[in-house]
């Protein structure tokens, strides 16, 4: 179903159409989210949607203006623009990504909404973990999310904005063990206040909102109170509902098992009925935190926090937190060894690195969570994806899918001998990064070298072995006809495979696949030697005196071509079959230059295929493509944006600029352009029935080698 957001309407229409059946409202909101259900209402100025964008669940937060007082509602629309737009520079993996603000209106014209599409946090939120868990959290869970959540409020303070609505159910337990703050629809500034009337919106929860925040007054130690309700929740089990208040404090402490004493205070320090009484800041707690960690890294960290504050008579920290910690480290083994060292040397001690120890295990073991780190060690770069193993197959049929979280591309050349250690470098740093900004398991995170470095690189035996080395993970070279293989099973649904003919012309090598039409249904595959890259170097090598142009199309002609031939001759499936996938750099390049913001297609109200991972081609834009690279660079360079939304014309424009500067030369281009003409032509594009580049194909390499991987390590544990 898909959901009308008119708030006058809010009709569950069917899928398939693109209006609503009652109002008359757009369905696909900018022509891309699908609203597939509310999530909340409740409680807050915004409603929550749970949104689908490429196949992908999101959030959708809607601003409820008509809930707002007259006088108050400019001054809250530009709060709410203003907050998300400070939350969409944030990069910390706590704090859910900001991905698209806009306004929408309704098919009348009278009602215009502020709209702000979310990244959608998966895991279980801390409400209904106590609940599934049937008990209380320990101290030592406790002091390890209280550190991490107290890094995401000081990330958000830090930019002038705070949370107002901090409570279980606003905080995700991600599958990696790492803590998520969601819920922020009533984000504000500092010192905010719009004292409430009857009947207004609120934007908290009243059960864990600090008194100052109902009078209107929002504040740092507002959201601090909130957090220390919280942690009486996760601590007891108990609704703030079973709870009762003596003299203005919480009777709490009686419901709880095991926990220290000073780390029940530190909690009554957050919930202290005064402003005044509570931490100015995040850093504040962190730092007497400390005494709490119960690794003996920490308690050295501890006891020079508690050094420091003895000897600088601090009056940060209340005398029995003061105490309390002391009794803690004299009762946690080799603390009060720490203290006496620290006195006695004072500058001697140092903090762990935070590198990564080397991985004890080689092969793929998977030890907790849903997420695997893969790292390709390319002929032209170094690249890594972070996979998701989702519960089900979505809606496209695939279990696994690529996060959307970046991980910057290394510009090593690992097929030159003399760049061997700066290729395993980029290596080395990216492992480390996938396990300390994702919190993926080193045993969970695969290297391998493509086909072009196994083909190209006379090292790689050497490079591998400095790379488990490094890292203590094996690196493995796949070979083209594998490559083929994972990007034809990763890329073409399950409906298409009898129909479709999949080529990935690579730096390297091009490479392709499709699916017999026998009862088995064997995949068929099939290589070129010659990519992008390489085979601007052969024309380069062939060239002489002739220009490259021409000695492009000769080499074409005399080696390129011949060797297609032969492959339809041995293959004819690559010929015969009536849909053609394109994917690969020179393709991608194809489509933005091309084909910039290409609009859905649609047949009878049933998609085609989804504009969200393909953009349908022509074969004369092949030939528009080539004819622009070698005559008429700066239409080249310049293509027509004119169907591109404002959103998509900053992220075309980038892509068109890193295809100028960063990614290929013009002889790049015009050597790719031979080879989707040699294709073209050898192939018979212009009788097919629809060509298309693939835009996900980059993730289905790295995502088919897991999966791989995957079985082979049941398989092991089977035997």
């Amino acid at each position: 179903m898909t959901l009308c957001i008119n708030p006058d309407c809010r009709l569950a229409n069917p899928n398939g159409i693109l209006f609503c059946q009652n109002c008359g409202s757009e369905l696909l909101l900018q022509g891309r989210y699908q609203v597939i259900r509310l999530l909340n209402n409740q409680g807050t100025c915004t409603e929550t949607y749970e949104i689908l964008h490429q196949g992908f669940p999101k959030i959708l937060k809607v601003l409820k203006e008509w809930e707002l007082r007259e006088d108050f509602k400019q001054k809250t629309i530009e709060l709410f623009e203003r907050d998300f737009q400070v939350l969409s520079k944030s990069n910390h993996l706590g704090i859910p990504k900001i991905e698209d603000c806009f306004q929408y209106t309704t098919r009348n014209g009278q009602t215009s909404l502020h709209c702000v599409v979310m990244e959608k946090i998966l895991g279980t939120n801390l409400e209904e973990y106590i609940k599934q868990l049937g008990r209380p959290i320990e101290q030592q869970s406790a002091v390890i999310w209280l550190e991490q959540l107290l890094h995401i409020l000081k990330e958000i303070h830090n930019q002038g904005i705070i949370h107002k609505d901090i409570n279980p159910s606003n905080i995700i337990l991600k599958p990696n063990g790492q803590l998520s703050v969601v819920g922020f629809g009533g984000v504000g500034q500092f010192y905010q206040i719009q004292a409430p009337t009857e009947g207004s919106t609120h934007i908290y929860s009243p059960n864990y909102t600090a008194e100052e925040q109902k009078q209107g007054k929002f504040l740092p130690q507002s959201d601090f109170f909130s957090l220390g309700l919280a942690f009486v929740y996760l601590l007891t089990g108990k609704d703030q509902r079973e709870l009762h208040y003596t003299n203005n404090k919480l009777e709490w402490h009686q419901f709880v098992n095991s926990i220290s004493p000073e780390f029940l205070a530190m909690i009554d320090w957050l919930i202290a009925p005064l402003i005044e009484q509570r931490p100015a800041n995040a850093n504040e707690i962190l730092q007497q935190l400390t005494v709490f960690k119960p690794t003996h890294s920490s308690n050295v960290n501890a006891a020079e926090e508690v050094a420091k504050t003895m000897f600088k008579k601090s009056k940060a920290l209340t005398w029995p937190i003061v105490l309390g910690g002391l009794v803690f480290l004299t009762l946690s083994g080799g603390a009060i060894f720490s203290l006496i060292s620290l006195i006695n040397r004072k500058t001697s001690l140092v903090t762990a690195s935070a590198k990564p120890p080397q991985c004890s295990a080689s092969t793929l073991v998977k030890k907790s969570g849903n997420l695997y780190g893969v790292i390709e060690v390319g002929s032209t770069g170094i690249k890594a994806e972070v996979i998701q193993e989702l519960p089900t197959v979505n809606e496209h049929g695939f279990k696994f899918i690529a996060r959307e979280e970046a991980i910057e591309e290394r510009n090593a050349n690992a097929v030159d001998p003399k760049a061997q250690k700066e290729a395993v470098d980029a290596v080395k740093g990216m492992f480390t990064e996938i396990q300390q900004r994702f919190g993926i398991p080193c045993e969970q995170i695969v290297i391998y070298g493509s086909s072009g470095v196994a083909s190209k690189a006379p090292h790689k035996n050497a490079l591998a072995k400095e790379v488990q080395q490094e890292t203590g993970r094996v690196m493995e070279f796949i070979s083209a006809e594998e490559e083929a293989n994972f990007v034809f099973s990763g890329v073409v649904p399950d409906w298409r495979r009898r129909q479709v003919v999949m080529i990935d012309i690579g730096s390297g090598n091009t490479k392709g696949g499709y699916q017999k039409s026998t009862k088995k249904g064997e995949n068929v595959t099939f290589s070129v030697p010659f990519g992008t890259k390489t085979f601007t170097k052969e024309i380069s090598n062939s060239q002489g005196n002739t220009d490259f142009i021409k000695a492009a199309e000769n080499t074409k002609r005399q080696i390129l071509i011949p060797q297609i031939r032969d492959i339809v001759q041995r293959k004819p499936g690559a010929q015969n079959l009536q849909r053609v996938y394109l994917a690969g750099g020179i393709s991608w390049a194809l489509s933005t230059l091309i084909r910039p913001c290409e609009q859905e297609q649609t047949v009878a109200n049933i998609r085609d295929e989804r504009v969200a991972r393909f953009v349908r081609i022509y074969p004369e834009d092949i030939n528009t493509f080539y004819y622009n690279a070698t005559r008429d660079q700066k239409t080249l360079f310049a293509p027509d944006l004119g169907k591109c939304k404002t959103e998509e014309k900053e992220k075309v424009q980038k892509d068109i600029e890193k295809i100028k500067t960063e990614t290929f030369s013009i002889d790049n281009l015009i050597a790719g352009a031979e080879i989707l003409r040699a294709l073209s032509s050898e192939l018979k594009f212009s009788e097919k029935e629809r060509i298309f580049f693939a835009r996900y194909a980059i993730e289905a390499l790295p995502i088919g080698y897991l999966i791989q991987k995957l079985e082979s390590s049941e398989e092991n544990v089977t035997k």
